[in-house]
């Protein structure tokens, strides 16, 4: 419940300061198909997340910021795994935009497991690579998490509006 707290309460400092400059939160959903461990016991990995740029432009077109959002890996049933594995990744953000429309991005942090008895958290990284238009983002990425015992990732697309 700590956890939830805490990631509620950065998401809501983020939004606050944030909304006072332009485009700098990226609110989004996901969806994605299991890579690694995950693909043993999993079919799809669903999720929404927010990302704060607060440095922009650094250097030419490059943003520092930081995301926080929630993801799952649904359970296959037919492999006998009812249960989602679900974490809370927070992360820190670099996003570079290469023109006009297209960007890369990197997240790079730690993603806390929301059940400890079904998985650990572990170290979280997302690179993707979008396309602006207008206020919305599509983005291809790969989204990994690196635990003790497992590797858990997924291939996929997302959605996001700038504010």
């Amino acid at each position: 419940m700590k956890r939830i707290i805490l990631t509620v309460a950065v998401l809501v400092f983020a939004f606050q300061f944030g909304t006072a400059q332009d485009e700098q939160i990226t609110i989004g959903a996901h969806v994605g198909i299991p890579t690694g461990d995950a693909s043993d016991f999993t079919t799809l990995n669903v999720g929404f997340d927010a990302s704060f740029y607060f440095l922009k432009d650094i250097s030419e077109g490059l943003d520092i910021g930081a995301s926080a959002g929630y993801t799952t890996f649904l359970g296959d049933e037919d492999e006998g795994f009812d249960d989602n594995i679900s974490y809370i990744p927070l992360a820190a953000s670099a996003r570079l935009g290469l023109g006009e429309s297209f960007f890369v991005s990197a997240d790079l942090g730690y993603a806390l497991s929301t059940d400890s008895d079904i998985a650990d958290g572990g170290v979280y990284y997302q690179p993707k690579f979008g396309y602006r238009f207008g206020t919305l983002e599509l983005a291809a990425f790969y989204k990994g998490i690196s635990e003790d015992v497992a590797s858990i990732g997924s291939f996929g697309v997302g959605l996001g509006y700038r504010f």
